[in-house]
């Protein structure tokens, strides 16, 4: 990236470039962009440039000059994260600039008003049977935490990694997929589940950094962390889920977030966290004692890697005695607890979340458009089935309660597959629904997988039945419970809740929709469909897209009919001017830069001229390698990205249902739900 194009290899007819930004207005370096703001609903936006941050407002400057001040926790989470990297940027410019922000210092803030207000509270006991029917958390009362400790002096002993005594998995035997997995012991499932109050953030630049539950679900940690003063303070709450209780806080200095519990709630995995490839390469093992916190060693599992793939992925415990690891360009690690050693190792995709059965015995991962279950005892790949593609963008992966069926998403679509013998189910559609990065599915029972932490899906109907919104993350148990954790904010308690999903009134509505689809969805089966093709430009074009549309309508099982009040309508338009960079690559340095007109390829479907459903696609690319022809230039290349992009209409996949529109707007599920500290509303 800091070499400029190689003269011989342009000489030679071909030269690599690659991207640096892709997206983004152009700028001077030395102040922030005009950009689009959007407060946490997202029904209000404005443009406007960043100032500054002034206690716990963001100053912001529009195009007329005048100022205008907004709260940082009324922002969506996307500029949440711009405003604190203009924060830092604004520190880093100037040393002797003080940094904007609650005059508070976290170093100096006294551990005592957190004692003080969420030592001892308690929930009020949630029935074993219906853990959905928390009820609420008592207020903040007097007392103070069973323990709220420094981690102690001295940093944790590094183990070495030994790669010699690990085993490449072996492949499963030929022949059919064949597979036993049962569901948790009986015992993991005894006793109720109780919500457990959290302690407010600090301040409002302390950054949740993740919760994870143990595999019996007796125990959380939620992991919290503030990065400025260097080297940044972090700390773990840990709750007992059965008590309903808060047992306390642990601090150390180092920005870590937690990857796992131990099934006895007294260990957590923390993974070390800095901006930057390769930075995020380090683990500890922390002992949660009643005497505080003891960190009882360190270890790089990547550490003989380079750059990014140094970083630790994904972490989670399998057992008393061994834990697992994803990093290193896909290598998914089994490692020995006593000794730590690598045991097992088998290739998965990069950005792959790997699932564990129930009976804790399988791991499941994605390579290459195939899904693979390791039998972790045995070393051996036990069984191996490829998926309908091989494009499976960040594919997660979760075991239903029973064991019996295997869910994995990638981007905007849900596999489903049973696990006696590896029989795929007809895939389904998710979109606008798309699952990011980390955020495996979690199946709520045999029938019901909650995608993306907040739309719950019906794998039978393919419907999207239900969303379920005010949380910040959401963990599965192995029994079928979601372990909530309310979104946090400065000086508000927050809580880890349980609920059994789906509840009454999701199952209600979902029975109706079933019994009665024309009520509840535009497009079904059978529905009729009036092309537009009037949006694409070039007359020529639109016979072709008419006909493809149509094909894409009876993959659906719907048909299309001119004059239905739904409206498939198909439109090419010229984007806002964009400015994108390249770097070369070779001897030396050098960045072009280029303005150009994005294409914008769109179907909206619309009923009774209200908008139900619409998907769009730009031509700007997100990141690209340049290869150019032996007469070719950059800006020859650029140029492409400002031609209609017709094949789009080819590879659109349209949802088998839509639901009818409400006054907002689109729908995407048949209802919705607040998660509360008394549960689901």
């Amino acid at each position: 990236m800091k070499a400029v194009l190689d003269r011989a290899a342009a000489r030679r007819g071909w030269a690599c470039v690659l991207i640096v930004l892709a997206t983004g207005v152009a700028s001077r370096a030395d102040e922030p962009e005009t950009r689009t703001w959007s407060d946490a609903s997202g029904r209000h936006k404005i443009q406007a440039k960043f100032v500054s941050v002034e206690g716990t407002s963001v100053l912001l400057k529009k195009a007329d000059g005048s100022l205008m001040r907004i709260d940082l926790e009324k922002l969506c989470s996307a500029d949440s994260h711009y405003v604190e990297a203009q924060r830092r940027k604004q520190a880093d410019d100037d040393p002797f600039k003080p940094v904007a922000g609650p005059p508070a210092k976290p170093a100096t803030r006294p551990a005592m008003p957190i004692r003080s207000n969420l030592a001892g509270v308690a929930a009020t006991p949630t029935p074993a049977a219906a853990p959905a029917a928390a009820a609420a958390i008592a207020p903040p009362g007097p007392g103070s935490l069973p323990f709220d400790r420094q981690a102690t002096p001295g940093a944790a002993p590094e183990v070495p990694v030994d790669w010699s005594s690990a085993t490449m998995a072996a492949m499963p035997p030929a022949g059919p997929w064949t597979l036993d997995v049962g569901p948790a012991a009986a015992s993991e499932e005894a006793g109720g589940a109780r919500a457990v109050p959290v302690p407010p953030k600090l301040d409002f630049f302390e950054k949740t950094k993740g919760l994870v539950v143990n595999a019996p679900a007796t125990h959380a940690a939620v992991g919290f962390s503030l990065d400025n003063p260097k080297p940044g303070t972090s700390r773990i709450v840990l709750c007992d889920l059965r008590s309903g209780k808060l047992l306390g806080q642990f601090k150390s200095p180092g920005t870590m977030s937690p990857l796992a519990l131990s099934d006895a709630g007294d260990k957590v995995l923390m993974r070390w966290e800095e901006f930057g490839f390769g930075n995020s390469s380090r683990l500890e093992l922390w002992d949660l004692g009643s005497e505080g916190l003891r960190k009882e060693w360190g270890l790089a599992p990547y550490g003989d890697m380079e750059g990014g793939d140094r970083d630790v992925k994904w972490a989670r415990f399998l057992g008393p005695d061994r834990f697992a690891t994803l990093g290193g360009k896909g290598k998914l690690v089994v490692w020995g607890l006593d000794p730590v050693r690598p045991l097992t190792t088998v290739s998965a995709d990069d950005n792959c979340t790997p699932g564990i059965s129930p009976d804790g015995r399988f791991l499941a991962f994605a390579e290459k458009g195939m899904v693979g279950v390791l039998d972790v005892a045995a070393g051996q790949v036990a069984a191996l089935q490829s998926l309908p593609t091989q494009f499976t963008p960040w594919p997660g992966l979760g075991f239903s309660p029973s064991g019996k069926r295997l869910a994995c998403v990638a981007g905007s679509k849900l596999y489903v597959l049973n696990t006696a013998d590896g029989a795929l189910l007809p895939e389904i559609l998710l979109a606008p629904v798309a699952a990011g990065p980390n955020v495996p599915p979690v199946w709520t029972d045999e029938e019901h997988v909650l995608i993306a932490e907040r739309t719950l899906v019906d794998v039978a109907s393919e419907i999207k039945m239900w969303q379920y919104d005010g949380a910040e993350s959401v963990v599965g148990d192995r029994a079928g419970v979601c372990w909530f954790l309310l979104r946090t904010m400065p000086k508000q308690p927050s809580a880890v809740v349980p609920a059994r999903l789906p509840q009454p009134a999701a199952i209600n509505a979902l029975t109706q929709a079933r019994a009665d689809p024309d009520k509840f969805f535009v497009l079904r089966p059978g529905a009729s469909v009036s092309i537009d093709a009037s949006g694409i430009p070039d007359a020529s074009r639109r016979e072709r897209v008419v006909a493809t549309l149509t094909s894409r309508l009876a993959q659906v099982g719907a048909k299309a009919a001119a004059g239905s009040p739904l409206v498939l309508a198909a439109t090419v338009t010229p984007g806002k001017e964009r400015e994108i960079s390249y770097r070369t690559i070779g001897r030396g340095f050098r960045t072009d830069n280029f303005k150009i007109h994005p294409q914008i390829s769109g179907l909206k479907l619309t009923y009774q001229g209200k908008p139900a459903w619409e998907a769009s696609a730009s031509t700007l690319p997100h990141m690209d390698f340049a290869h150019l022809g032996p007469d070719e230039t950059l800006a020859d290349h650029v140029k492409k990205f400002e031609q209609p992009n017709y094949d789009y209409f080819e590879q659109v996949e349209i949802p088998r249902m839509i639901p009818r529109p409400g006054p907002g707007g689109p729908m995407i599920s048949l209802g919705s739900s607040q998660i509360s500290p008394s549960g689901v509303r």
